[in-house]
C-alpha cells in the first residue's frame, strides 16, 4: 500500500520562482510524484503548518514591505484567507501553535506575537523588541513542546532568550561566544533542553533551562577541523525523537546526531551528499527519509535514512523547484 504525502515549498522569487509549490511525495518507494505552483505570492520564505487546523502560514513580502499570509488547505489546494504587512521588510521565520502566531524579523531586530481568530486571520498583539535593536537580528521565535516557554534567537547579539507564554514576559537569556551567531534552535520533547545551531560558527549548543535560567551543559563543531567561512543552516528533530540533524551551506553538509538518555548528543556521522546550499531540511511523517531543499541548484532530493541507526543512505529521487528555502509536510498520508 502507498503511503502518499503532500508536501509545501517556500521559495525566494528572486528570479525563476513565482511563489509557494506543493508536492506530493511516495514514501514507500522514496520517489517525488508531481510539485506545482500552490500559490502565487513574493518571497515566501519560511512557511509553518497548523495541522490541526490544516491552515498553511507564510512569511510574504519584498524590499518595501512584508508580513504574513494564512491559508486554507483544502483537497491539496491552497486558500488565502488573510494578509498583512505591517513590516518594512519581511520576517525570517515563522512557528505556530492553535492560539498564537510568532515571527522573527531580522531586519527590524523584533519578534511580533498575534493572536490566531476563529476566521484564520490574526492580530498582533505583543512586539518583543530589544533595548539595542539597531543592532538586534531576530533569526528565530518558537516555543517548548508544552507550550510553556518561548525561545528567540538574536543572531547579531549571539543571545538566546526565553519568556514565559502566559503575558509574554521576558524570563532571562544567556548569551553564547562572541561572533557565533544563534541562527535557530529545538526544543527536546521531554527534557528541558534546547539544542542551538550557530551560523557564524556552525556549532551545536546544549542548553538546560528552567524557571530561572540556562545552563550549557555541551558545546562543539560540527566540523573537526578549524575553520572560518561556516554557514550553518537549519536544525531539526526526527520524528522517532531520537536524533538530530543539521545543516551547513558552505561545506553542503547534514550532520546527524543520537540524542542520549541525559539529552547529550552523540555524533552519527556527517554526510557530504549531492547538494548545494541546503538551507532546509525536513522528514517524512514516518520518519523514513530525509528532504533537502538545495538552493543554488533549484531542487529537491531525498534519501533513505536507516531508522535503526539515523544514518543517511543513497541518493532515492529528486526533483527540480525554483529557488527553495523552506520544506514542510502535512502529517497525514492522502
Amino acid at each position: 500500500m502507498r503511503e502518499i504525502f503532500l508536501g509545501f515549498i517556500g521559495t525566494y522569487t528572486k528570479k525563476d520562482s513565482n511563489g509557494l509549490y506543493k508536492f506530493l511525495f511516495d514514501s514507500k518507494i522514496g520517489k517525488f510524484l508531481e510539485t506545482n505552483l500552490a500559490f502565487n505570492i513574493e518571497n515566501p520564505t519560511y512557511i509553518s503548518l497548523n495541522s490541526k487546523s490544516n491552515v498553511l502560514f507564510s512569511i510574504q513580502g519584498d524590499n518595501l514591505e512584508g508580513g504574513i499570509c494564512s491559508f486554507k488547505i483544502n483537497n491539496m489546494n491552497l486558500y488565502k484567507v488573510y494578509m498583512t504587512s505591517d513590516s518594512l521588510k519581511p520576517p525570517c521565520y515563522i512557528s505556530n501553535n492553535d492560539n498564537f502566531l510568532f515571527s522573527a524579523n531580522y531586519h527590524e531586530g523584533i519578534v511580533n506575537i498575534y493572536e490566531i481568530l476563529d476566521d484564520l486571520s490574526f492580530k498582533l498583539v505583543r512586539s518583543l523588541n530589544t533595548k539595542l535593536k539597531d543592532s538586534s537580528k531576530m533569526h528565530f521565535a518558537g516555543l517548548s513542546p508544552n507550550n510553556n516557554f518561548l525561545a528567540t534567537c538574536n543572531l547579531s547579539l549571539n543571545k538566546i532568550s526565553m519568556y514565559n507564554t502566559t503575558d509574554f514576559t521576558k524570563l532571562y537569556s544567556i548569551t553564547l561566544k562572541n561572533n557565533s551567531g544563534p541562527r535557530h534552535l529545538v526544543f527536546h520533547n521531554s527534557l528541558n533542553i534546547v539544542y542551538v545551531l550557530t551560523e557564524l560558527t556552525a556549532e551545536i549548543f546544549t542548553l538546560e533551562f528552567d524557571d530561572w535560567g540556562f545552563n550549557i551543559i555541551d558545546n562543539f563543531s560540527i566540523y573537526k577541523e578549524s575553520r572560518e567561512d561556516f554557514e550553518g543552516a537549519a536544525i531539526h528533530i526526527h520524528p522517532s525523537n531520537k536524533y538530530i540533524y543539521v545543516s551547513e551551506r558552505k561545506r553542503n553538509s547534514i550532520s546527524c546526531y543520537k540524542i542520549l538518555k541525559d539529552g547529550t548528543l552523540s555524533l552519527v556521522d556527517t554526510y557530504y551528499l549531492d547538494i548545494s546550499h541546503p538551507r532546509d531540511f525536513t522528514f517524512t511523517p514516518d520518519g523514513k527519509w530525509i528532504i533537502i531543499a538545495s538552493l543554488l541548484e533549484n531542487k529537491l532530493t531525498s534519501y533513505e535514512i536507516d531508522l535503526s541507526s539515523g544514518s543517511i543512505l543513497s541518493l532515492s529521487d529528486e526533483i527540480k523547484v525554483p529557488e527553495p528555502t523552506c520544506v514542510i509536510f502535512t502529517n497525514k498520508a492522502i
